[in-house]
């Protein structure tokens, strides 16, 4: 990775938090991100094609990291444990759904990292949590991450 890369593991929808290893300053950085937010300006959705379709949706928040320690590996493991029971089914509305954000030097010793993360029941644009996987460049493109499984 380069100064100003951003990689991790995130749950995401139009609210998200994430894991993962902020570069800054020749330093690594493992963090915890949540508050990340995406939403409708005026109208939450529309039709196209006879098809409700969020129309005007941006980022309200990057969200802000709640979380951080120095990284002192190259190679750390990311993981995201979750419960994705069903939210809006007869007898289910109540459950908590939680993920919790973990990482590890070996592979095999998992720390949770970060807040528990409660996962929204909102329906507006709903389509669902998702897994997400990225590396991204803030200042310069070239740095790169290997995702071995």
């Amino acid at each position: 990775m380069k100064d100003g890369d951003r990689a991790g593991v995130s749950m995401f929808r139009d609210d998200s938090a994430y894991i993962g290893i902020h570069k800054h300053a020749e330093e690594a950085k493992l963090v915890y991100v949540g508050n990340v937010k995406v939403g409708p300006l005026n109208v939450p959705v529309g039709y196209v094609n006879g098809r409700p379709v969020a129309l005007d949706w941006q980022c309200v928040s990057n969200g802000s990291i709640k979380s951080e320690r120095s990284l002192a590996s190259d190679r750390v493991w990311l993981r995201i444990k979750v419960g994705l029971r069903a939210a809006h089914a007869d007898g289910h509305e109540n459950d908590a759904r939680n993920a919790t954000f973990e990482y590890s030097f070996d592979g095999t010793t998992f720390t949770q990292f970060g807040l528990v993360y409660l996962l929204t029941r909102s329906t507006m644009g709903y389509i669902g949590y998702r897994f997400g996987l990225f590396n991204f460049a803030t200042e310069a493109l070239g740095g790169q991450i290997r995702v071995d499984y």
